[in-house]
């Protein structure tokens, strides 16, 4: 049996929040490995992927704008973020 976990992505634009549905899948043998470890796999995806987001918003604070994202505020990453007009990694690798 497979499992399918899905989560929201909080997202800015133009000043809006919106949130996007992730899905994952995962099997039964997965959950249960992972559910051996953690007390709770939603909360630990959500974590991980929190934390992924978080370094993720600073790389990019740090390439497109002269600021230090380690001096910022969560909000004023977001900030940033939702006026910083940049490529997706897609975008860029369809350009080369």
């Amino acid at each position: 049996m497979r499992y399918f976990i899905t989560f929201l992505v909080s997202c800015f634009v133009l000043g809006f929040v919106y949130a996007e549905e992730i899905t994952i899948t995962t099997t039964t043998e997965e959950l249960r490995a992972v559910e051996g470890i953690v007390v709770d796999a939603q909360e630990w995806l959500q974590s991980a992927w929190d934390g992924k987001a978080n370094k993720c918003m600073e790389k990019v604070i740090l390439i497109e704008t002269d600021k230090n994202p380690r001096k910022l505020t969560k909000q004023q990453k977001k900030d940033l973020i939702n006026n910083i007009n940049f490529k997706s990694r897609l975008e860029k690798d369809l350009e080369e």
